[in-house]
């Protein structure tokens, strides 16, 4: 705002205002918390849509706390916007302190001039009505029409003043984008000292015809005549009956609209998080299934002859791949040591299974399949209380016997992506993925042959995944 802006202890506004501010600031915080919370699968454009939202609802707040109505200036180059808004404080164009500049700065769009420029105009009906000009628009510069929106959506009541019939695109363009707020809005036919009465009804009638603006939306206006005192009467009447009608209602209005904007956009990225989530949970069970059924596979070759523990340190190897893998889903950089550590901290759940693999490894077939299954098993569990962790942004490295193992009673009850579709790939893809998976099971195959083989194993299963991150096109 200028520096005429007068600040109000907040005590000081109706009680019903009072209320609306606590409900808007309400708003804040949940839309603060989805900001603070975004993650990187967040598309960017949404992120700064709710940014822009945040920051329009608190500047809203501020004003409707401090009970400013913000008033706005459109129109082409040359229309007189700062001469009209200059008469309407008392001031003319060569009066060295008068607030509006006329030069040729004005007509560049800068983000010092739409910042710096909102002045005090009245107090009016225990509000303070604030002035503000825009750049003329003028040439066919399309960012004019982006920047006009965007003040536009700021302003409580519009301005629009012409003194030539509409001409170009680019004008007609801010019109429509003006009118669509559904803000107040006069079109005020500035210069009308040097025109004659049919120029007057030419201008009128064409931005009639070409915009569909109600008649009663017109008022004619000199804000720097040849002679004379600046006609302004007409203007200042049509905006105080604006006020006087919706008062601070206005401002809630201009709120209003960002709320919903912010809510809209909240609501997207929630789709979007889930979204992310869900693919992201998909890629995991590839990650686990696939894992888990390599680490059977082994499990049953080394079932029979097997010593107790004996296929242990090559299993491991495939844990800790799978540990590995499943952090790189989650931005995570899990290293070896800290992978180990989980499975090391967690022996009694690892040394309970070895033992039953053991006694059962020495019965003739029931022992190689009971090996495999109980080995798919832990790995299934191991897998998807890592995913949990992980989701939670918890340090792995740090969790207790008995954390890690609350985080398998939550694996357990967790609903699961159903991988039964892993079977019915095509024959050419199936193919591929159990070879993947036989190398996986590869004693010989090294950690970072390992994380490429299950990097290959996610592309290749990709298209035929049952997730949702297709939704995704279809949120903008």
């Amino acid at each position: 705002m200028g520096e005429m802006r007068i600040m109000k202890d907040f005590r000081d506004i109706p009680i019903e205002l009072e209320l609306q501010v606590k409900e808007y600031e309400q708003v804040l915080l949940s839309l603060n918390k989805t900001l603070n919370n975004q993650c990187s699968d967040i598309r960017k454009e949404d992120v700064m849509g709710l940014e822009e939202s945040i920051n329009q609802i608190k500047k809203g707040i501020d004003r409707l706390k401090n009970l400013q109505i913000s008033i706005a200036a459109f129109g082409e180059t040359n229309a007189g916007k700062s001469a009209l808004l200059n008469s309407l404080i008392g001031h003319s164009n060569e009066d060295p302190h008068a607030p509006f500049k006329v030069h040729e700065r004005i007509n560049i769009w800068s983000k010092e001039i739409e910042c710096k420029n909102g002045v005090k105009w009245h107090d009016f009906n225990n509000l303070e009505l604030i002035l503000y000009d825009t750049p003329g628009i003028g040439g066919d510069i399309l960012e004019h029409l982006d920047i006009a929106k965007k003040i536009a959506s700021e302003s409580d009541i519009i301005l629009y003043v012409v003194w030539l019939t509409v001409r170009g695109d680019l004008q007609k363009a801010v019109m429509k984008e003006l009118l669509e707020t559904e803000k107040p809005l006069i079109v005020v036919i500035n210069k009308v000292d040097t025109q004659r009465e049919i120029e007057i009804k030419a201008t009128k009638d064409d931005i009639q015809e070409k915009m569909g603006i109600k008649e009663s939306c017109f008022v004619l206006a000199a804000g720097h005549p040849k002679q004379g005192e600046p006609i302004i009467e007409d203007l200042t009447e049509n905006i105080f009956s604006i006020i006087k009608k919706q008062n601070f209602d206005l401002i809630n209005k201009t709120i209003q609209s960002w709320v919903n904007k912010g809510v809209i956009i909240n609501n997207i990225i929630a789709d979007e998080v889930e979204i992310a989530r869900e693919a992201r949970k998909q890629k995991a069970a590839i990650i686990i299934h696939s894992a888990a059924s390599a680490a059977s596979l082994l499990a049953g070759l080394l079932a029979q002859g097997a010593t107790f523990g004996a296929d242990t340190p090559f299993l491991t190897v495939i844990t800790i791949g799978m540990i590995v893998a499943l952090g790189t889903l989650f931005d995570k950089k899990i290293t070896k040591t800290a992978a180990t550590a989980v499975i090391s901290q967690n022996f009694g759940a690892f040394a309970g299974v070895a033992l039953a693999k053991a006694i059962l490894g020495w019965i003739p077939i029931l022992g190689n399949f009971a090996n495999a299954s109980i080995t798919f098993g832990l790995h299934e569990a191991t897998g998807w209380a890592c995913y949990l962790i992980f989701e939670d942004n918890r340090d792995i490295s740090k969790l207790s016997e008995d954390e890690f193992k609350r985080y398998k009673i939550r694996a357990e009850n967790m609903e699961k992506p159903n991988t039964s579709w892993i079977k019915t790939l095509p024959s050419h893809i199936k193919i591929q993925y159990d070879s993947l998976v036989r190398k996986l099971a590869d004693k010989n195959v090294s950690d970072d042959e390992r994380q490429g083989i299950l990097k290959e194993i996610e592309k290749l299963t990709e298209p035929y995944r049952k997730d949702k991150s297709d939704v995704r096109n279809g949120l903008s």
